[in-house]
This record gives structure tokens, C-alpha cells and sequence, in this order.
């Protein structure tokens, strides 16, 4: 790659990297401490990992299809894999662990969903357990989640609610 183009998947992955910062202080303090839920921390390192992981995998997504701009579907998407494989937040101690909670998956979900602009509150509790436990335990293919992500965005965009899961 030439010089221009690395400076510029650098720029790229440092604007998600404060993003998703931002995003991991804000469910810390307005999410996960009232629910009791403490001694989590973000790896700054392995988080920029994954930003730096996603700006090169969309660009090379936008050079195989000669496209100038991913949807933000592909977007979410692509993000979402590499917070998923990278996994930044940790508890710092075994003693704060809560067994039963996964602060990477909600936070890779929670970074998908704003960048599909679907507002809190538009997927039912049900749907988003079903969606955390799915990000946990099953392996986790970026094409296999593209079809929901973007049927998620094109409900926004039309501004029609979706439905809670079978």
C-alpha cells in the first residue's frame, strides 16, 4: 500500500477507535455499573487492533467490489467481527467477573446498531438476549450477519418497528 493510503486506513481506524471508546464508557456508567457490573476495562491496544483490522478489511471489501463508500450494514458488519475476535474488554479480576455477562458482544452490537442508527429501544430485550447469546456462542461469520444488519438498517429507514423473534 502507498503512504497516502495507510495514512489515511490510519485516520480511519483511530475515528472508530474513539467511537467505540466513547461507546464502552458510556454503557459502563449508564448500563452495566447500575446493574452492579464492575472492574471492566478496555485494552487500548487490542481495541485499536481491531479498528486498524476493520479499516483494512473494508477498504479491501471496497477495492474486490470498485465501490467508493460501504453500506452501513457492511460497515456494522465488519466492525462487529473484529470486536468480536478481538475481544478489548476484560474484567481486571477474576473476582469481578459476572459469570453470566459479555461485555464484548454488547458492545459490538451496541457499536453495529449505532452505526445502523437503530435507536434503543426499537429491538425488544428478547431480541437483543437472542442476538448477545447468538455473538457468544455460535461462530461468528460476517455474511451470515450481513443479511440481518441490513435488514435492521432498511427498517429504520422506513421507519417500521422489528418484530420481536419467534
Amino acid at each position: 500500500m502507498s503512504d497516502l493510503r495507510d495514512q489515511v486506513l490510519e485516520r480511519r481506524a483511530q475515528v472508530k477507535f474513539e467511537s467505540i471508546y466513547r461507546t464502552f464508557l458510556f454503557l459502563q456508567k449508564n448500563l452495566w455499573q447500575p446493574k452492579g457490573i464492575a472492574g471492566l476495562e478496555m485494552n487500548r491496544d487490542l481495541l485499536l487492533l481491531a479498528t486498524r483490522s476493520y479499516a483494512v478489511d473494508l477498504d479491501r471489501f471496497r477495492d474486490f467490489h470498485k465501490i467508493k463508500r460501504a453500506d452501513e450494514s457492511k460497515q456494522a458488519c465488519y466492525l462487529m467481527k473484529w470486536i468480536i475476535k478481538v475481544r478489548p474488554v476484560h474484567f481486571v479480576s477474576q473476582h469481578a467477573q459476572a459469570s453470566h455477562f459479555i461485555p464484548n458482544e454488547w458492545l459490538a452490537l451496541n457499536v453495529a446498531l449505532t452505526i445502523l442508527k437503530v435507536r434503543p429501544g426499537t429491538l425488544s430485550e428478547e431480541y437483543i438476549e437472542l442476538l448477545l447469546y447468538t455473538l457468544r456462542f455460535r461462530s461468528f461469520d460476517a455474511d451470515s450477519w450481513l443479511p440481518l444488519l441490513d435488514l435492521f438498517w432498511r427498517m429504520h429507514r422506513a421507519q417500521l418497528a422489528v418484530p420481536s423473534p419467534l
